[in-house]
């Protein structure tokens, strides 16, 4: 059977986007159905913010499988992550208890947060570099395409569907998609790092076929030679290694920032954000389909600016229209409550989620796969994934709490801190990565 099909970048992207459209769906669909969930099991708010939270906890079992990828490779853990999801799903949507929905959203976070992991790492290996940025942007692209997917199923089929439906759909995609994926070609830095570098070559001239021969081999010697340059044998040594100390602190920090934005907070919550001013549940549901679609149509100008403007001043950019966004909320939580209040707030809302889509949500993804040198990829995402993603289930699980009992002002106020710190390290401390390959970026940190 001629496969030659799978080396083309018309066949991988296609994949690619689907499983991006369905993690960023299963994602958002649960805060669009979370009200459903909470009166089909009797939750309290505190037990639904939980439930919200809980996919980043689940990305904990995800950084801990995610260790296995040098070994087992990285379509290995692509087929993973639509394992665990296909099993995880199907126990959300069968659920009789709360406990067994905390134990299934577990498992689904842990293969939707994978999901993030191992693919854009895969096409960040595999692509030209000239295309590296956008190719791996489009992951985010379409990973709010299938957000804003949600909020527009919910809003037109709200009193038409019970919770669970909303999820059965995916775990049929997710069945074809786990075939596809299956004959993906394997990733040419994965191959050399396991010697096999015939094979490695021959990935690359066929993903890449304008590369001449002596292209590739240089190619593949730059690679060699990156993985093998002082190369950690412990497991203390890949944390501790001098020159690679700091890009690993570097990516945790901006994670974690990442995640103090506030951007998921939003998105999963904003009917809950906005419940203290309106009683009008249309309304909340609107406003949540109008962040999502604004999160989608932002993120289409990153693609077209992250390798024009370069990663820097994308995030500056949208970094600055966020804390203009925040101070203004700020603000008007900190007013007595008028008539149609709730215009501004969702006005606001909107304005600090574009900000956020086009700059640091956008460009993250990308950004940290080129940051990290290749030899501590791996353990440096899985390092600083652990740490943002218990930032990010406490953050969303209980700073909804923070809002109900000291006022959304404070919330929003933690929020705009929280950015302002993260614009002055990416002015100050990131370095800019596009038009670069991933050796010529490592080698800014020596």
């Amino acid at each position: 059977m001629n496969l030659n099909f799978r080396y083309s970048f018309k066949f991988i992207l296609p994949v690619y986007i689907i499983s991006a459209i369905i993690g960023g769906y299963a994602l958002a669909i649960v805060g669009g159905i979370g009200k459903d969930i909470q009166y089909s099991f009797n939750l309290d708010n505190h037990q639904l913010s939980i439930l919200l939270g809980l996919v980043f906890l689940g990305g904990i079992l995800a950084k801990v499988v995610w260790l296995a990828t040098d070994r087992i490779g990285r379509r290995a853990m692509i087929i993973s992550f639509a394992i665990m999801y296909i099993i995880g799903t199907y126990l959300f949507v069968i659920s009789n208890s709360y406990n067994t929905l905390i134990i299934a959203r577990f498992i689904q976070g842990a293969a939707i947060l994978l999901c993030t992991y191992a693919f854009p790492i895969y096409i960040t290996e595999i692509s030209p570099a000239n295309r590296r940025g956008m190719y791996v942007t489009l992951f985010q692209l379409f990973w709010t395409a299938g957000m804003c997917l949600s909020g527009v199923i919910i809003f037109f089929f709200y009193n038409a569907l019970s919770w669970y439906q909303y999820l059965y759909i995916t775990i049929f995609l997710v069945i074809v998609l786990l075939g596809l994926i299956c004959i993906l070609p394997l990733s040419p830095t994965w191959l050399v790092l396991r010697k096999r570098y015939d094979d490695a070559y021959l990935v690359i001239s066929k993903t890449q076929p304008t590369l001449t021969k002596q292209e590739i081999q240089k190619h593949i010697e730059e690679v060699r030679v990156s993985l093998r340059e002082h190369k950690p044998k412990t497991f203390l040594q890949k944390i501790l290694i001098g020159k690679d100390i700091w890009p690993v602190l570097l990516v945790t920090t901006i994670l974690i920032l990442n995640q103090l934005t506030g951007i998921n907070f939003i998105i999963f919550s904003s009917e809950l954000i906005l419940s203290p001013l309106t009683n009008n549940i249309y309304i909340t549901h609107i406003a949540n389909s109008l962040i999502l679609v604004v999160n989608f149509g932002v993120t289409i100008l990153t693609i077209f600016y992250i390798d024009k403007w370069g990663r820097k001043k994308v995030i500056f950019t949208g970094l600055t229209i966020a804390l203009i966004s925040m101070i203004l909320l700020v603000v008007l939580y900190s007013l007595p409550t008028f008539d149609y209040n709730y215009i501004l707030v969702i006005l606001f809302l909107i304005t600090c989620i574009a900000g956020l889509a086009f700059g640091p949500s956008g460009v993250i993804v990308t950004l940290i796969n080129e940051l990290l040198p290749n030899r501590v990829r791996i353990i440096g995402i899985f390092i600083a994934g652990v740490v943002s993603m218990l930032f990010a289930f406490f953050f969303i699980g209980y700073f909804l709490q923070i809002g109900e009992k000291y006022g959304f002002n404070i919330m929003f106020g933690i929020i705009f801190i929280s950015s302002f710190v993260y614009l002055l390290i990416v002015k100050k401390l990131i370095p800019e990565t596009a038009g670069k390959t991933l050796e010529e970026i490592e080698n800014e940190f020596q």
